[in-house]
């Protein structure tokens, strides 16, 4: 695991249901996380899990206007390594999902933004204490995520 993400996951250890709600949030933290350390943005990419390929094609047409909707679960690829709030993805629990990896919305340079209309628009699972991650986030890795509350 490059030192970058293991940095990142050390700093949201112990945050609880990463998975269960905050999956895009954590994506998005670790976007902001590359930007502190003034790495390239160009290797980051989000992959979207759904049940339904409906939720993938709305997310992909966000790149001419669609509101994002939220899925089944987010993760993310830099350096070619795919892995979300808990770490390294485990493939298995998605096998009965559709897999797309949003690389359009990359090449477009919105991730930022894609992220930020979803986390503020669409419906997330209530397990998740966005609040309380934030504090978190802010507090052991320096970034200021109040914006998506």
């Amino acid at each position: 695991m490059p030192k970058i993400i293991q940095d990142f996951l050390d700093g949201i250890a112990g945050i609880p249901d990463k998975n269960a709600g905050g999956c895009l949030f954590f994506c998005y933290a670790f976007f902001l996380w590359l930007k502190k350390n003034n790495l390239p943005t160009d290797k980051f990419y989000i992959v979207q899990y759904a049940y339904c390929i409906e939720n993938i094609q709305q997310n992909l047409q966000y790149i001419y206007g669609e509101m994002p909707v939220s899925s089944s679960h987010f993760s993310w690829v830099y350096e070619e390594i795919e892995v979300d709030g808990e770490g390294f993805l485990d493939q298995l629990n998605y096998k009965h999902h559709e897999k797309e990896r949003l690389r359009q919305i990359a090449e477009h340079g919105l991730n930022e933004a894609f992220c930020i209309d979803a986390l503020k628009k669409a419906r997330w699972n209530p397990c998740f204490n966005r609040g309380r991650a934030i504090k978190t986030v802010k507090k052991n890795l320096g970034i200021d995520m109040e914006h998506v509350i």
